[in-house]
């Protein structure tokens, strides 16, 4: 059986204990539009229930809503619509819960889909990572998120951008990448990156992502 509770915005860090003692899953957001207020807060209150991650259980950062959503507008006070978010923070939200292992649920209308959500919504190196990643948080601010996860017998390493512009960010490779070659998996044109320098320079758009997989 799995049980889900729901405290919303009522979660705290505090009663983390008693979530994970009593439950599979616990809401640690109130519902998840998409706006850009959720897209700002989501990456703070992922980044401050991280470290309550466990084999039984797991911060639940509520449903994506990546695609055709509102299809019953009284839910939300809104006319069913694509969801607002830019192609590059639909790439983001997606990456991040994937990382944090948050449970991955979808609010859409799959009947409706796109073959370019479709390719979010199910890339493979994201699920992987939901399913078997041990997430660390390598640097949380208000401009920069930086993931490192291990899974399975490959290394990742997520780097966003919070920011309207786009950023050249400066990233300490981490041991297990270093010396590596490693590809963006949302760029399947890119060349492998060279992982040899410490510290490594990657350029990522408003809002985006750069998810590198180390290469076997």
């Amino acid at each position: 059986m799995v049980l889900s509770l729901s405290p919303g915005n009522h979660a705290e860090t505090a009663d983390a204990g008693f979530y994970a003692a009593h439950s599979t899953m616990w809401r640690i957001t109130g519902d998840f539009w998409d706006n850009q207020m959720n897209f700002t807060r989501c990456f703070d209150k992922i980044a401050e229930w991280n470290s309550f991650i466990h084999n039984d259980g797991w911060p639940d950062a509520d449903m994506l809503p990546l695609g055709w959503i509102c299809e019953n507008p009284h839910v939300s006070g809104d006319e069913p619509r694509i969801c607002r978010f830019t192609d590059e923070e639909i790439k983001s939200l997606m990456t991040l819960f994937s990382i944090a292992k948050s449970p991955l649920f979808l609010t859409c209308n799959l009947l409706r889909n796109t073959d370019d959500f479709l390719s979010v919504q199910t890339q493979p190196d994201c699920i992987y990572l939901n399913q078997y990643g041990n997430p660390e948080i390598l640097l949380s601010d208000s401009e920069t998120h930086i993931w490192h996860s291990e899974a399975g017998d490959s290394d990742y390493l997520a780097v966003f951008n919070r920011t309207e512009s786009e950023r050249n960010i400066e990233v300490e490779i981490p041991g297990e990448l270093a010396g590596k070659q490693a590809v963006n998996v949302w760029d399947s044109r890119a060349k492998p990156i060279n992982l040899s320098d410490p510290i490594v320079t990657l350029a990522v758009p408003p809002h985006g992502v750069i998810l590198l997989r180390k290469i076997l």
